[in-house]
């Protein structure tokens, strides 16, 4: 009723307010269940679980991803403040689960938009040596990048270890990261979170049809971008609060 169209009548809908309070029937203790029995409360019990479960599981799932992204904005900020207090940045590395889609693409956008810094790329997936989907290389080749002689290759400690900013696709790569490299975790964080939009997950391409490729190839250019902007912006405040105490000095 909540969610049926109304103005169908083939669907015998009754009003969204009358269906509400219809729940509270069993309070009033004139409700009666053919699969109650009071020698075999069990299915009862499962039968309130399952409703519980419900209605509830949304409103949960909904706070859960609440938390996670207040969460991820704390530890992109952090990353951030780090990154401004150090005025410089000479390595990036981009990571995603396979290395074959999301963070060579990335790679790609940031060696053109920052070319004085070294930028790398890579995965978790055990096998290496596979090429960028057709797809991807298509949305590639019309931005004018390359990624013909990419072959993924999966991440390492020594890889990251004089990397300023790691910087992944989802939470899956951030627990990965987590589980796997805990002491790069304070220069980790999320790509879509540098967007116009902020989000917290750019998601896979690699199973998803043409067009929903396409636009999330779009994120990851956004993101890089606005990774871009970010860092340009920092290191000028940077050099700015470098700049103020020596004139003040001569003056």
């Amino acid at each position: 009723n909540l969610r049926a169209n109304h103005r169908d009548p083939l669907l015998h809908t009754r009003s969204r307010l009358f269906s509400f309070f219809e729940l509270l029937r069993p309070l009033t203790g004139r409700e009666s269940w053919d699969h109650f029995d009071w020698r075999d409360v069990g299915i009862t019990k499962r039968t309130l679980q399952y409703a519980i479960t419900d209605q509830l599981g949304p409103i949960y799932r909904k706070l859960k991803n609440l938390q996670i992204r207040r969460r991820m904005l704390r530890q992109h900020h952090a990353v951030l403040r780090r990154l401004k207090s150090t005025g410089h940045l000479n390595k990036i590395v981009f990571l995603c689960y396979g290395n074959i889609c999301r963070s060579p693409l990335a790679t790609k956008f940031a060696q053109q938009q920052m070319p004085g810094t070294i930028i790398d790329s890579a995965g978790f997936y055990a096998r290496e040596g596979r090429g960028t989907p057709t797809k991807i290389l298509q949305f590639a080749e019309a931005c004018g990048l390359d990624l013909s002689l990419h072959r993924s290759c999966r991440v390492t400690a020594g890889q990251l270890a004089n990397a300023d900013l790691v910087v992944v696709m989802d939470m899956e790569n951030f627990k990965l990261v987590k589980e796997k490299f805990p002491e790069v975790l304070g220069r980790t964080t999320l790509l879509g979170l540098f967007g116009s939009t902020p989000a917290i997950a750019i998601a896979d391409p690699y199973t998803a049809d043409e067009a929903t490729a396409a636009k999330i190839c779009e994120q990851v250019r956004a993101g890089v971008e606005g990774l871009a902007k970010t860092l340009a912006k920092a290191e000028s405040l940077s050099q700015m609060s470098k700049v103020t105490p020596a004139i003040s000095s001569t003056q």
